[in-house]
């Protein structure tokens, strides 16, 4: 015969087992969320690496369009210098090196390191430039 006892007992391993399948799909819930965390750590991560290869690559680009002041900047204007025959103002000479296409910033630093490296690029006097 069936009592008020054993229905209690069926019904308290009912719960039991209710609880222990609500613990399992709670596990497998909780893994699910640790996969979609790390699958988004990996997708920050790919963003932040593309987005520092694309800075790494807008920089080479900037110095790519950089003028090289000592192998092509210094002799042309050595060259500026040597063809015209007499001194020049810096803005001359920078005229010229822009006619000539070449690009260049500020020409009185560029002047003296060019005088500093070569013995023969002078200032003739205070805004002229020669060789001597």
């Amino acid at each position: 015969m069936f009592t008020e006892r054993d229905a209690i007992k069926l019904r308290m391993e009912q719960i039991v087992q209710e609880r222990q399948a609500l613990q399992l799909e709670y596990k497998q819930l909780l893994e699910r969320l640790r996969e979609l965390d790390f699958q988004a750590d990996e997708q920050e991560n790919r963003k932040v690496v593309s987005e520092i290869e694309a800075s790494k690559d807008r920089e080479i680009q900037k110095r790519a369009k950089r003028t090289n002041v000592k192998g092509v900047v210094m002799p042309a204007i050595v060259n500026i210098l040597r063809e015209s025959g007499k001194p020049l103002k810096p803005k001359e000479i920078s005229q010229r090196l822009t006619e000539k296409g070449i690009r260049h910033n500020a020409i009185h630093p560029i002047l003296n390191r060019l005088r500093q490296e070569r013995s023969d690029v002078v200032q003739v006097k205070w805004g002229y430039w020669g060789l001597e």
